[in-house]
């Protein structure tokens, strides 16, 4: 009976994922790194749709100093993206 229970309460937790899901994210992050490599090389891209999409995903970024100034800073996401 516990051990019932002790899986009902896990299914219960287990979040589900749309099934496109998995390649819209996909799809954003290969848009994404086409978008950086176009600024890298000094042509950006005439779109700004990619980053619309980034942005419905962060409400804002974190910046901290790294107490180990050999190290880069911490980054902390809010939004979509950090959950």
């Amino acid at each position: 009976m516990r051990a019932e229970l002790q899986e009902s309460e896990a299914v219960e937790q287990q979040i589900g994922m749309h099934p496109g899901a998995a390649e819209y994210y996909r799809r954003l992050i290969v848009d994404l790194q086409a978008h950086l490599a176009g600024v890298r090389e000094g042509r950006p891209q005439p779109s700004d749709a990619v980053l619309a999409e980034v942005r419905k995903l962060v409400d804002g970024i974190g910046v901290f100093p790294n107490s180990d100034t050999k190290k880069p800073a911490n980054l902390v996401v809010r939004g979509r993206l950090a959950e």
